[in-house]
C-alpha cells in the first residue's frame, strides 16, 4: 500500500504568499482585501503593518529593446557600449549602466535566435 506524503508549508512561506497576494489586490483594486486580510490575522500577522511595496514602471515595453538594437544595427555594425549609449540617449530613466546590462543582455539573447552576431568587438546584423 503506497501512501503520499505531503511535505507541510513553512509559516513564512504561507505569509510571504499572502503579503503579495494582499499587494496584488491593492495595487490592483481587486475585491478579496477582507479574505486576504483575514487569514493574515490567522496566521498572527495584522495586515496594515505591511508595507505595500510599488509597482516599478518597465523601462522597455515587450520587444520595444530589441527594436531599438536592430534599428541601430541597420545603420552598420557597432560595439555594444555604442548601441548601450545610444540607448541611454533614447531613455530619459536609464542609466548608462542600467542600459548596459539590458543591451548586453538583449544582444546575447538575440544572437542566440541567430539575428544579430559579434565579429570580434562588433555587433552586426546577421545575414
Amino acid at each position: 500500500m503506497t501512501r503520499h506524503y505531503f511535505r507541510p508549508i513553512k509559516d513564512e512561506t504561507v505569509v510571504s504568499v499572502l503579503h503579495y497576494l494582499r499587494s496584488v489586490v491593492i495595487r490592483d483594486g481587486q475585491s478579496g482585501l477582507e479574505h486576504v486580510d483575514a487569514l493574515l490575522r490567522l496566521q498572527g500577522i495584522e495586515p496594515e503593518c505591511l508595507p505595500i511595496p510599488d509597482k516599478r514602471p518597465k523601462a522597455f515595453k515587450r520587444g520595444e529593446l530589441r527594436a531599438l538594437i536592430l534599428g541601430l544595427l541597420k545603420g552598420g555594425p557597432q560595439t555594444g557600449r555604442q548601441i548601450a549609449e545610444a540607448v541611454t540617449q533614447s531613455r530619459d530613466n536609464l542609466t548608462f549602466k542600467q542600459s548596459y546590462k539590458r543591451v548586453y543582455l538583449a544582444l546575447h539573447v538575440m544572437q542566440k535566435r541567430g539575428m544579430v552576431r559579434r565579429d570580434g568587438g562588433v555587433w552586426r546584423l546577421a545575414p
